[in-house]
């Protein structure tokens, strides 16, 4: 149960880490350049989708290890 939670916290921190970094990413570029606030919309759902995805790849990477074959 403790290994459970461990990895659910684990992946948690990825997500929540990944999600900050390419948020303060965009928020520096939308800062110094002339982009149009329209698309703030569409790139937090990227971001989004993009540390679902890194998430997700560490997971399969994780179960891979243990899997028998």
């Amino acid at each position: 149960m403790e290994n459970t939670l461990t990895s659910i916290a684990k992946g948690v921190g990825i997500a929540l880490l990944s999600t900050l970094i390419l948020l303060l990413l965009f928020a520096t570029l939308l800062t110094y350049t002339t982009l149009s606030e329209t698309i703030i919309t569409p790139v937090i759902i990227i971001v989004t989708a993009i540390s679902i995805l890194i998430r997700k790849l560490h997971w399969k990477h994780q179960n891979q290890e243990k899997r028998i074959y």
